[in-house]
């Protein structure tokens, strides 16, 4: 069994079901992404407008950087369907940009990241 199959089943639905969206979680992710942006964007010439985050559960991190990052047009991989179904629910990133493999994911991103 592949790592994406063991993801995709029981075990990332167990994972899924450990790691609820808290504020107190996003408030930690914001924290760094923070950091990260303001580290990455002064080496570049344009600001960071698209993201996509592979395996991202249930979307912490994409929330936390859509707080940062308000314009940012914002894309999940994820394998789970319970931890997909999550992330779109949250409504940080709708059906058409979670993805259930990386092997459908459409289009070029400025950041590109996994956590």
């Amino acid at each position: 069994m592949s790592a994406v199959e063991v993801w995709a089943g029981p075990f990332g639905d167990s994972y899924t079901e450990r790691n609820p969206v808290t504020e107190e979680r996003i408030e930690r992710s914001a924290r760094l992404w923070s950091e990260i942006i303001a580290a990455t964007e002064p080496a570049t010439l344009d600001p960071i407008r698209s993201v996509m985050e592979v395996g991202a559960n249930v979307g912490v991190n994409l929330i936390a950087i859509q707080w940062l990052l308000r314009n940012a047009q914002l894309s999940a991989v994820e394998p789970n369907e319970k931890a997909r179904g999550t992330l779109i629910n949250t409504g940080v990133v709708d059906e058409d940009h979670a993805y259930s493999s990386i092997y459908n994911a459409v289009g070029t991103f400025d950041l590109i990241f996994t956590c």
